[in-house]
């Protein structure tokens, strides 16, 4: 008879713990749709910036809309340059503009 309860007890924590995993599992995955979902719905804003900056950008400078595949690599660019920004590129560009402002004011002097 004992033998018989460590079985179920057994059966019965195996139980829980595969629950727990599937749940885990569906969490992970639910998280992953999710994530994906708003990935897809940031690219359509940025594609519908893109066109907006490409429509008045094209008015001024038609070398931006030359062919497809010109508008198709500025997109992509445009695109790596949003999602995958760099901070410290950020700042060291924002050193290098003050460092010019200030040696082109030494020289002005």
């Amino acid at each position: 008879m004992l033998q018989f309860l460590n079985n179920v007890r057994d059966l019965f924590t195996a139980t829980i713990i595969i629950l727990l995993l599937h749940i885990a599992a569906l969490i992970s995955l639910i998280k992953l749709a999710l994530g994906k979902v708003f990935e897809y719905i940031f690219k359509l804003l940025l594609l519908i910036i893109f066109i907006f900056l490409l429509v008045t950008l094209s008015a001024f400078d038609p070398k931006y809309t030359q062919s497809w595949n010109d508008i198709k690599e500025t997109w992509e660019s445009f695109v790596d340059f949003v999602l995958y920004f760099d901070y410290q590129e950020l700042a060291q560009w924002y050193k290098s503009l003050f460092s010019k402002d200030e040696k082109e004011a030494e020289i002005d002097s």
